[in-house]
């Protein structure tokens, strides 16, 4: 039978372990996922990644550009609120995710402090909504140095956390600062946050990302706790409409570009194209 092969890339393994891990290049344990690698890319007809930005490194795994497809991550708006509610009180900027060592949550706390040097608790926070291995460490942190800025929430479902998220002024993330990520980014909740309609600020190296494409946010450099701050201070100095703007234009963007529904057809469609690729080399193999 001739069964196309096709391939979904979410995270480039094992470039992950050595980036973030420090894994050796040498280890056994890559070596071998590297040998799986090279045979899976070898193999596959298409391969299938939310990373914006990774047809660098598929090209230097000698894999040819149009055997990838780039279909990035989305938003189910099924899980909307169907009422908007505008926040109240103090400015308040959410991470709302993980919290482990690959998401740079102890960068956003230093941040925070930063920030509080410059604005009272009162006058704008830092909302952490999440769980993970490093929350505990960080909440001890946090008041071990008295942020006073800073909230600790607990995690969620995915069914409740929009309703959570209408509680925010401002998102904010950053990723490591790795030469992993100048191979593109998929972060899922860059997706969420935008859809609530709210800025983002998001640090990440220069490339193909939602909040930059849409004009819906700041980008910063990644873990530049200077520049992150900045972009939080930029923020607290623009008028009212000046950030509804910013964060329907992210809304807008999302709806237009990442709904989950038109996703699934592009999908549909690559697979429906390589299906019909094979039929026609079954044909010309059965004619020849």
């Amino acid at each position: 039978m001739h069964v196309p092969f096709a391939l979904e890339v979410r995270d480039l393994w094992p470039e992950t372990l050595v980036a973030l891990k420090g894994l050796s290049r040498a280890n056994p344990v890559v070596v071998a996922l590297r040998a799986v690698e090279w045979l899976l890319y070898r193999q596959a007809r298409r391969i299938v990644t939310p990373l914006g930005g990774s047809e660098r490194y598929f090209a230097l795994k000698n894999v040819e550009p149009e055997r990838v497809v780039w279909i990035p991550n989305g938003v189910d708006f099924n899980l909307l609120p169907q009422d908007r509610t505008s926040p109240k009180g103090a400015f308040k900027i959410y991470y709302a995710g993980a919290i482990g060592a690959p998401n740079a949550v102890d960068t956003l706390l230093d941040v925070a402090e930063r920030v509080l040097r410059a604005k009272g608790p009162d006058e704008v926070q830092f909302h952490f909504l999440g769980e993970g291995t490093q929350k505990s460490a960080l909440v001890q942190r946090a008041h071990k140095q008295c942020l006073t800025n800073v909230v600790f929430h607990q995690g969620v479902a995915k069914s409740e956390v929009f309703a959570k998220l209408q509680d925010a002024h401002a998102f904010i993330v950053t990723l490591r600062q790795s030469y992993l990520y100048e191979f593109g980014i998929g972060l899922n909740k860059l997706y969420d946050y935008l859809a609530m309609g709210r800025p983002v600020i998001l640090g990440c190296p220069p490339v193909p990302e939602p909040v930059s494409l849409s004009g819906a946010g700041i980008r910063t450099p990644p873990e530049d706790v200077g520049a992150l701050a900045d972009a939080v201070l930029s923020l607290l100095s623009m008028s009212p409409p000046e950030i509804q703007q910013m964060g329907e234009r992210g809304r807008t963007y999302v709806r237009t570009h990442h709904d989950f529904r038109i996703l699934a057809r592009r999908l549909e469609e690559t697979l429906e194209g390589l299906c019909g690729e094979s039929k026609a080399r079954v044909g010309l193999s059965a004619s020849a």
